[in-house]
């Protein structure tokens, strides 16, 4: 049968398009062409299952994700009605990190339904606690459990919950609820940078090194989530990060402005490899993972997985394997992981704990957007070759 040229050229650019594509299914798709057939003419494709194995990919062993399973369910049979964990002081960023946790066993949207309801009820909870201004604040909520001293954190932390659930497994008007969460959010932020580039931890006054980490990174995901951030405020942010980079600053806090220069896409800056070989050199100690004997144990490892993780390579494997040996051997019979107790501000709590290992064990998965901006590896080849 012979085609008519309106039909061959619509056949050809599907063809083409598939190629262009070029990933079936989250894997890698090859052309199978015949004998005097190629691929734009319509050649099939199958599944390259023989393509070498990526230094940079993990499989997650399935004791750890039957130990991850376990730690998801604690963490929602443990959620309260508000859609909060009760994890003291610092409640509502630890908060978000247990949904960004359970967001990440399917990706949002996906997953069992009680997880679904666990993220929805976060989620309303956020927007229910924004105010006008975009302002999120968890110590206004008539269902707060303690104040909130120290706001700053729970509004960054809530702004990259957001932009990680937004686009999947919501109606279109909690969609709209949710982006106009996250615009004001922004806005909020960028009014209330302080001339030198931090942000305060009550947006006036106090700490505002660690307070400044976790607003460069919630700026970073929501511009990688498609939503306009200013170029300035995050200029002034990395500035005034760099110079605690290259002061001598702890373990933990130089995990914290390493992790914040790769997610905010500043690979050329003179500090960055400093800042990832001392990280690197850190986790090359057995001390660093013998997480109920060190300080800050929760809060370093949240940051080293992540710059371990853009690093790729040995530095990842190594570094997962690790871990995750520490969080087998130390899981509760209830699923949790027990409170870390060497911290400073945050009351030690196994909501805490429990969140960072299931976060980290299940980076392999790559579901959350703040997990796939970067290629693992690609850094790392740059630096540190």
């Amino acid at each position: 049968m012979k085609l008519s040229p309106r039909v061959f050229g619509i056949l050809a650019i599907c063809a083409a398009l598939s190629v262009l594509a070029g990933r079936v299914d989250g894997r890698r798709a090859v052309a199978v062409e015949r004998p005097g057939l190629s691929a734009y003419d319509g050649g099939a494709f199958l599944y390259d299952d023989e393509e070498e194995e990526d230094p940079n990919v993990i499989k997650m062993d399935p004791k750890i994700k039957a130990a991850v399973k376990r730690g998801l369910d604690w963490l929602e049979k443990n959620q309260r009605d508000d859609g909060t964990w009760d994890a003291g002081a610092y409640s509502l960023p630890i908060t978000c990190m247990a949904g960004l946790a359970i967001a990440s066993w399917a990706g949002p949207g996906r997953g069992p339904e009680r997880y679904q309801k666990a993220i929805e009820k976060l989620t309303n909870f956020i927007m229910e606690n924004t105010d006008n201004f975009g302002y999120i604040s968890y110590g206004n909520s008539p269902t707060a459990l303690y104040g909130d001293n120290r706001p700053a954190y729970g509004h960054a932390f809530s702004l990259l919950f957001l932009t990680q659930i937004y686009g999947m497994g919501f109606t279109p008007k909690e969609q709209a609820r949710i982006r106009n969460g996250i615009i004001g959010a922004v806005r909020f932020i960028e009014q209330w940078q302080d001339p030198t580039g931090c942000w305060y931890q009550n947006y006036r006054n106090g700490h505002n090194v660690i307070v400044t980490v976790s607003h460069i990174q919630a700026l970073r995901a929501a511009n990688f989530a498609g939503f306009r951030v200013s170029k300035a405020v995050i200029r002034r942010a990395l500035k005034y990060n760099e110079t605690h980079v290259e002061g001598d600053s702890s373990q933990s806090r130089n995990a914290s402005y390493t992790a914040v220069l790769l997610a905010a896409g500043e690979y050329k800056g003179r500090l960055l490899k400093k800042g990832v070989e001392r990280v690197l050199d850190s986790c090359k100690k057995a001390s660093t993972f013998q997480l109920d004997q060190i300080s800050f144990a929760n809060f370093n490892h949240l940051y080293a997985s992540q710059v371990c993780y853009f690093m790729g390579g040995t530095s990842w494997q190594n570094y997962y394997n690790k871990i995750s040996k520490w969080y087998l051997a130390n899981q509760m019979p209830d699923g949790a992981w027990p409170e870390l107790p060497k911290v400073h501000a945050v009351t030690p709590s196994r909501a805490y704990t429990t969140a960072v290992a299931c976060l980290i064990l299940q980076m392999p998965n790559r579901y959350l957007p703040m997990y796939q901006s970067v290629e693992p590896g690609e850094i790392g080849k740059r630096l540190l070759d």
